[in-house]
């Protein structure tokens, strides 16, 4: 009984925290429309107007990059696939994926395989608990920080965490709301690697 209990408190936690993630988009973007401003709001670089459809390209974005690194730009990429997620300290499931990522990123020579390219949605977040969250995961590959939402709204991410894989010409070939686990990381990338020997 306690165990159905927790899987209940489980279940409700993070169907709240869907509602919130997608409640507060919902409220920026409309924000955004009526010209409201933004506090902290600041321009880091292109963010074009493409809204992302699988099978269509993925939107640019230039983002602050944890440490003492340059903005990350993802069109720099362009060449390889990129493994897109975003996520946030305080999901759960998000914690739970986030080692399957290290291990793929872990398992190729510097700038062999797949980019691992983690989007904090800063926006819904706080800074210290996500560098927290980094640390504590060991997270290696590149983590950049999405300060207004914009690039998780242009994204159309419904909730957290939500990985996109995009091949080499700049397409988005899947994407995955929710966890990565099992297989899903390993065929995403297969399917963003077959799209880009197909053409």
């Amino acid at each position: 009984m306690l165990g159905y209990d927790r899987n209940r408190l489980i279940r409700h936690t993070i169907a709240a925290a869907f509602v919130i993630v997608v409640v507060g988009l919902f409220a920026r973007q409309q924000l955004a429309r009526s010209g409201g401003d933004l506090p902290g709001r600041h321009a880091l670089g292109p963010l074009d107007t493409l809204s992302v459809e699988v099978g269509g390209p993925a939107p640019d974005f230039v983002l602050m990059a944890r440490g003492e690194v340059p903005p990350v730009q993802l069109s720099a990429y362009r060449g390889r696939v990129v493994v897109l997620n975003f996520w946030a300290s305080w999901c759960g499931p998000c914690r739970e994926e986030m080692p399957e990522f290290q291990r793929e990123y872990a398992s190729h020579a510097a700038g062999q395989g797949p980019v691992i390219l983690a989007v904090n949605v800063l926006a819904l977040d706080a800074r210290a608990p996500a560098e927290a969250f980094i640390n504590e995961m060991g997270v290696t590959f590149p983590v950049a920080f999405d300060e207004t939402g914009e690039v998780a709204e242009r994204y159309r991410v419904r909730g957290l965490p939500s990985t996109f894989f995009i091949d080499p010409e700049g397409v988005v070939r899947r994407a995955t709301y929710g966890p990565v686990f099992g297989n899903i990381l390993a065929e995403g990338i297969a399917a963003a690697e077959a799209r880009s020997t197909a053409s």
